[in-house]
């Protein structure tokens, strides 16, 4: 059995949804990464527009390293939407169907990776020149006696060092890329 499928297993028996907002520490407080840029002349409401109106087209518009985006299922008020997206990151492909969580206009997107225990967690800041973006990948159940050896399976067979690090660095170039994409079009 791949570590892979080590980590959908686990995912299956023991996910479940933390409640957003009211725990939002708890999502923080789970094992992973965060990546940060300032992305210049773009305001949170912005970006998160952008990413509420996203499509195959802007998706692959965004960044050269995203091959496909769709969206599953849509609701209303976003929170319950799903989108399946697949990108090329230094090499390693990271695809997936993500559920909406959490939605706050204009600087705060929660998204929870379907049957897997993983969360990412978008924070969108005003700054004097732009947006600081950010990006926090978290993974966990909430139940320590599950998330430590949960966490040693993650890391050695799914989100190893040198995928946060691509991860990281992707993170950082599509964000700053987005400014471009954004008021490029919004200068057209």
């Amino acid at each position: 059995m791949t570590g892979f499928s080590v980590v959908v297993i686990l995912g299956l028996l023991t996910a479940r949804d933390l409640p957003p907002q009211s725990n939002f520490q708890k999502y923080h407080a789970l094992p992973g990464f965060t990546s940060a840029v300032e992305v210049k002349d773009l305001r949170p409401r912005e970006i998160h527009r952008w990413l509420r109106e996203m499509d195959n087209k802007r998706f692959k518009q965004w960044h050269p390293a995203h091959r496909e985006y769709r969206v599953v299922r849509e609701t209303p008020n976003y929170v319950g939407s799903r989108f399946y997206f697949r990108e090329i990151v230094d090499g390693f492909e990271i695809s997936g169907t993500w559920e909406v969580v959490y939605a706050e206009p204009p600087d705060t997107l929660i998204f929870k990776r379907r049957w897997q225990p993983v969360y990412w967690l978008l924070i969108l800041t005003g700054t004097k020149n732009g947006t600081l973006v950010m990006n926090d990948m978290r993974y966990g159940t909430g139940w320590k006696w599950i998330d430590r050896p949960l966490g040693r399976i993650v890391e050695r067979f799914y989100l190893t060092p040198e995928i946060q690090k691509a991860i990281d660095q992707h993170d950082r170039e599509e964000f700053l890329m987005l400014g471009a994409v954004i008021n490029n079009r919004n200068n057209n």
